[in-house]
């Protein structure tokens, strides 16, 4: 009788504790405050932020649909990205209760890292801005996908100067690795100031450019530019590497301005020059002509043609020439002048 009194007992308090424990976490629920998220008022489909899997390349238009999910109108007062290689058409529109607009966005894909070293794909990421008229912050969205490398080449070529009479000693070569599968690459200039030759090896290209013969006395900057094409006659976007070179006389001086700098007054100061021919031919020197003052005496360096020049330094010059008359194994006749610059110091006034 006594045990079914105190299991009675203990069965009550039980049901009264729990009855407490539960109005104490009911009122602590109550009491925490209430948590909603704000709904999206423009909004864009996921599927329209990625662009999936393409090549590079300049231009690629991507479209979107800004659809406005709030029950007020929305003006979108401008449209911006987080770089440089993104554009948007329109920047500006505005959008009723519930309307969609489609804008085309324009990205460059081609990347900003070294194509020596480049990798057959990267992720692309940027970020797109919306904002809207009374709102106190933008709306963002992020826009991305993967960009596959059609090649892997040189970022740029720089033939350096070459003589007139040797185009061919300006000759470069390099290789291009086709990424793409089936792929051939096929490379042009795009003025024909080079002459380009092309071996193919797998997925090897081996690109051989020679400056033509002909060209004038200047600096010539131009690209090559570079076309994958498949198997099946597909062609993908194309590559552009940059290429510049300098057309100049075969015959040259080194220095071609001797600079003597600020000198003392009566200083004696001298350099050396140097005469080469670009085309590797022999030269012999027939003249010189100095200005008042400078003296050109043969060096003895083996095999090279070079004259020591010496002066007193006795008056500022920046206008004065030393010109060399040669002849070369082939009976041709090559001028060059070498430009003096000297200046002369203010003698300090004498203490009385």
């Amino acid at each position: 009788m006594w045990r079914f009194l105190i299991l009675f007992v203990v069965g009550i308090v039980g049901v009264a504790l729990a009855g407490i424990a539960g109005t104490w976490a009911g009122n602590a629920l109550r009491s925490q405050p209430s948590v909603t998220t704000p709904p999206v008022s423009l909004y864009i489909p996921p599927a329209e932020l990625n662009f999936g899997d393409v090549w590079e390349q300049d231009s690629l238009s991507w479209p979107v649909t800004i659809e406005n999910r709030s029950e007020s109108t929305k003006e979108i007062t401008r449209l911006s990205g987080s770089c440089t290689c993104q554009s948007f058409s329109p920047t500006t529109l505005t959008l009723q209760p519930g309307e969609r607009k489609r804008v085309e966005v324009t990205l460059n894909l081609r990347p900003d890292r070294s194509r020596a070293s480049s990798e057959p794909t990267v992720r692309f990421e940027t970020r797109m801005w919306a904002t809207v008229k009374g709102e106190p912050n933008d709306i963002s969205w992020s826009l991305g996908g993967t960009v596959r490398s059609a090649v892997r080449c040189p970022d740029r070529l720089d033939l350096g100067r070459i003589s007139e009479l040797a185009p061919d000693k300006g000759r470069i070569e390099f290789w291009i690795e086709t990424f793409a599968e089936s792929a051939q690459v096929d490379v042009r200039a795009d003025t024909p100031v080079v002459r380009i030759d092309l071996t193919h090896q797998d997925r090897w290209t081996k690109v051989t450019v020679t400056p033509e013969r002909g060209l004038a006395r200047r600096e010539y900057s131009t690209s090559l530019t570079l076309s994958p094409v498949r198997d099946d006659g597909t062609t993908l976007p194309a590559v552009h590497i940059p290429l510049r070179f300098e057309v100049g006389p075969d015959v040259v001086a080194v220095p071609a301005v001797v600079n003597f700098g600020d000198r003392t007054f009566g200083e004696e100061v001298s350099e050396t020059v140097t005469l080469t021919s670009g085309s590797g031919r022999k030269l012999t020197v027939t003249n010189v002509s100095p200005p008042a003052g400078l003296s050109a005496r043969p060096t003895n360096l083996p095999d090279l043609l070079a004259f020591d020049l010496a002066q007193r330094a006795e008056k500022s010059t920046d206008n004065a020439q030393i010109v060399f008359t040669l002849t070369d194994d082939a009976d041709q006749t090559h001028t060059v002048a070498v430009s003096i610059r000297l200046s002369i110091r203010p003698r300090p006034e004498k203490q009385p």
